[in-house]
């Protein structure tokens, strides 16, 4: 499975909105936070370019992407839990799954 994958399915699970939910043209307020967190992993943890994150998020304009990123990172710097929750996020991405 690819990193993407993996950060797709754990902030859909963190935000409690499907990976369809995420990639989809919703813009609720469930579904665009798990979005631009999901985009701001991409880039942060993975390295992924712009344009990479856009085509596995529906097909977004690498400029969203972009925004999205920009996005996370100045509400993380305003408010301490969705910082926290970004926080874990990252780390439970960067450290190697447990073996069953």
């Amino acid at each position: 499975m690819a990193i993407i994958d993996h950060i797709l399915r754990d902030v859909a699970e963190r935000f409690d909105v499907s990976v369809s939910d995420i990639k989809s043209q919703r813009r609720s307020r469930q579904v665009l936070p798990a979005r631009h967190v999901a985009a701001y992993l991409a880039h942060t943890v993975s390295g992924m370019s712009p344009q990479a994150i856009g085509e596995h998020l529906g097909g977004r304009d690498y400029t969203n992407i972009v925004m999205y990123c920009r996005a996370v990172a100045r509400l993380t710097g305003d408010d301490e839990e969705f910082k926290r929750v970004v926080d874990e996020l990252a780390a439970s991405l960067k450290s190697p799954p447990e073996l069953s």
